[in-house]
Order: structure tokens, then C-alpha cells, then sequence
């Protein structure tokens, strides 16, 4: 998965900020890393001022990790940079203000930092005539369309010149990513197909209706 690979809806559009009122990024910040053939990592980065500056430490949750050091940690015009060492790792991301995120890459793998700290999901079992109803395309943004498909009894989401990636059922019309820290909610019309979807991500809540 590149840097470009799945960055949802608005965020594909979200200004960019360098001004001042950006971050100075002092805090803790979560993140979800998915290497290519391997599951979701969740990341937490704690980033503090220390007498020589910026300091960090980053925690693992499935590998087991805790504390493993950070260096170079630097804020600059709205750009957030660091090396993790031991995984020979370098990140680099932007300030995106409207999301409140540092959206950015770590070695090529999208990575996406927000202030809030991803709920915990579990996914459930719906019958394939269900997911059926949900099959189609959706208009996020004049730019950007969310196609979904179905796989036996699996769904996959596929933004705009993206990969597909599969979603799972949390409620029957609810649904989540494993890789990144978005939802969505279908809107089921008076024949029970969906004629629209809410993407929610990082606090904004982007319709979209079917058109196809």
C-alpha cells in the first residue's frame, strides 16, 4: 500500500496548511501502518519538548512494542518529520486543519496521525443478499466517487483511482476499515437499497449519493 493508496474522501481534497496555528505536535497521536501482506499495526507516537528540542517514542500495539525512540523529531511550516532507528523507518507528513491530522508516509506506507484514539471494532456476520443491497457507486465530491462491491459475503470500498479495500459490518448498516480509522454508514431507501452512504473520518461526516 503506497503513500497515495488509501487516504479517504475529503482528505483527497483537504487544504494543506503551513501556518503557524498548525501544531507544534507536543502529545500523543495515533496512527494505523498496514505493510504490504500483513495485518493493521496501530501506532502511538508521544512527542514532548525536551532541552534540545522536539523528543518522541512510539508504541507498537501488535508487535509488542513500547518506547522505542524517536530522532529528529522537527516541526517546520506545517510539516511533522521523524526517524524510528531501530526499524529504519523515516515519516513525513502535513498538517491537514480542517481534520486536525498529520497526514502523511512512513517509508512509502500512508500514515495518518490524529490526536484521537481509534475505537475499538468488531466485526459481525451479514447475509449476502443484505450486502447486496449496498452494491454500487456513490458520488463523494465532483472528483471522487466510492465504488462498492461485493465478494461472496465480503464488501469492498474503492475510492477513486484507488485500491479496493475491504470493509467490515459493525451493525447492518454500519460498516469499518481495519487499515484506516473510517466508517461508513449506508442509507438504505424505501426498497432497502442503499440510495446513499456517510463516510465518517476524523470528525467530518461526508455523504454520498448513488449514482449508478
Amino acid at each position: 500500500m503506497t503513500c497515495k493508496s488509501w487516504v479517504l474522501g475529503a482528505l483527497m481534497t483537504a487544504a494543506l496548511t503551513s501556518s503557524a496555528m498548525a501544531q507544534d505536535a507536543s502529545g500523543d497521536w495515533y496512527g494505523i501502518l498496514t505493510p504490504p501482506g500483513a495485518g493493521p499495526q496501530h501506532l502511538t507516537i508521544h512527542i514532548r519538548k525536551g532541552p534540545a528540542g522536539l523528543e518522541g517514542s512510539l508504541d507498537n500495539q501488535e508487535a509488542g512494542h513500547a518506547n522505542v525512540p524517536l530522532q529528529h523529531v522537527t516541526v517546520s511550516a506545517g510539516e511533522l518529520t521523524f526517524d524510528v532507528p531501530s526499524a529504519d523507518g523515516h515519516y513525513q507528513a502535513q498538517w491537514v486543519s480542517d481534520y486536525h491530522i498529520w497526514l502523511g508516509a512512513m517509508n512509502g506506507l500512508s500514515l495518518v496521525f490524529s490526536a484521537t484514539k481509534p475505537a475499538v471494532r468488531h466485526a459481525i456476520t451479514l447475509d449476502a443478499k443484505v450486502l447486496e443491497t449496498y452494491v454500487g457507486r456513490y458520488e463523494l465530491s465532483p472528483q471522487q466517487d466510492l465504488t462498492i462491491t461485493r465478494q461472496g459475503d465480503h464488501l469492498w470500498a474503492q475510492l477513486t483511482g484507488q485500491d479496493a479495500i475491504e470493509i467490515f459490518p459493525e451493525t447492518q448498516k454500519d460498516f469499518f476499515w481495519q487499515v484506516v480509522d473510517a466508517q461508513l454508514t449506508f442509507q438504505p431507501g424505501p426498497d432497502g437499497k442503499a440510495i446513499g452512504l456517510i463516510l465518517h473520518q476524523y470528525g467530518q461526516n461526508d455523504p454520498g449519493k448513488r449514482i449508478d
